[in-house]
């Protein structure tokens, strides 16, 4: 057993820590920041609303947010649309308007462990009282240094955010395109937690999305 190489290969482990920790500062928030941006000026020309970014750091030092000290949590990003009110036709007594719902949407969270310095990047559809998704969040993305993480990924999330947004509201769910936007987030998940690189990483993704869409297309054309 070599002592020697198991130590100094644990004290790279230990030194790559430190620097993420530096690096989730001067490089990764910088970079979404200046992705959101570039995406919010994109959804703006079409007339959407651009999304909201907070720093955790940011609301901790302002005391907007007071955290439990037994609770070690590293900091994180938060991308977010806020709320959506939405109209029903929900069954209301006579000379009475029908209640306004209100649908939290779709929220895009880069989130660093405190001790390791490592990032995951989690994904929350829209939900409300009247639809609650499957899960609450999906793991989008998970890395060993913030410095993985470069601007066209980052474009990349920002751009499934928005898509599961308008897709998967409340307004529209259930939907085939929404079914098939969470099965797709299902089998990034999947390979992601599994663990498993490269081809063989991809391969589980396919096998899982192809087994979610073939049970959801049959479930479409059931007869009635």
């Amino acid at each position: 057993m070599n002592i020697s190489k198991i130590a100094s290969k644990a004290e790279k482990a230990a030194i790559d820590s430190r620097y993420s920790c530096i690096n989730w500062n001067a490089h990764l928030v910088p970079i979404v920041q200046n992705a959101i941006e570039e995406f919010a000026a994109l959804l703006e020309a079409e007339g959407y609303s651009r999304p909201h970014l907070s720093l955790l750091s940011e609301a901790v030092h302002r005391e907007e947010l007071a955290l439990d000290p037994s609770n070690h949590l590293g900091d994180s990003i938060t991308v977010q649309f806020g709320v959506r009110p939405i109209a029903t036709n929900t069954v209301s007594p006579l000379g009475k308007m029908p209640p306004i719902l209100v649908e939290t949407r779709a929220a895009l969270v880069f989130s660093q462990a405190a001790a390791s310095g490592s990032v995951v990047v989690l994904l929350y559809p829209p939900s409300s009282a009247a639809a609650e998704p499957k899960r609450k969040h999906y793991l989008v993305g998970a890395y060993e240094s913030p410095l993985e993480i470069r601007k066209p990924k980052v474009l990349r999330y920002l751009r499934d955010l928005f898509e599961i947004d308008l897709s998967c509201s409340t307004q529209t769910a259930p939907s085939i395109s929404c079914a098939k936007l969470l099965l797709k987030l299902e089998a990034r998940a999947t390979a992601i937690e599994s663990g498993d690189m490269g081809i063989f990483r991809y391969a589980k993704y396919l096998g899982t999305l192809i087994r979610g869409l073939w049970h959801l297309y049959r479930s479409s054309h059931a007869s009635p």
